[in-house]
């Protein structure tokens, strides 16, 4: 199983998260409690999960499913980044602050068996959501929101620098 795959203790992840919500420290390497690094996962995917407005804007969703639908193209990724160049900054800094940190996860997958794709799976539809989901769109449109994620990663570079 991945690193993203994994479940983390819950209760673990919800006093994570509590101290987030509350604005207090979060120590990680206390050396009186031991803390798996499936909980720091989880509780990551967790934060984003409920976040009232998704990273990528609600506003942005069907212009995002249009071009994971599209035909893979060598303009993807400048068309991704003209989309995130809309968002506010806030939401810019902080996406692409986590894909980074998905792309250093994927340079490790023969370690932590997370590629590009696996990420996507696991991040999109955290990241990428409509206003209103129901259990069709969840399964007719997961596969598209997963490509989203994966070509963010795989194109980093391209859209970020």
């Amino acid at each position: 199983e991945g690193l993203y795959r994994k479940s983390g203790k819950q209760s673990q992840v919800n006093v994570i998260l509590g101290a987030l919500a509350k604005g207090d420290p979060v120590v990680l390497e206390d050396p009186n409690t031991y803390i798996d690094v499936s909980v720091i996962c989880s509780a990551l995917k967790q934060f984003f999960r409920d976040l009232p407005e998704p990273l990528f804007v609600s506003s942005l969703y069907k212009d995002l499913m249009d071009l994971a639908r599209s035909k893979p193209t060598e303009d993807r990724g400048k068309q991704l980044k003209s989309m995130i160049q809309t968002m506010p900054s806030e939401h810019q800094q902080t996406l692409e602050y986590l894909i980074r940190h998905l792309v250093k996860i994927k340079s490790q997958s023969d370690k932590n068996l997370m590629t590009a794709s696996n990420l996507g799976v696991c991040f999109g539809p955290t990241l990428v959501r409509p206003t209103v989901t129901t259990a069709q769109t969840e399964i007719a449109e997961s596969t598209f929101r997963a490509n989203i994620v994966e070509s963010l990663i795989t194109s980093f570079d391209e859209i970020f620098q």
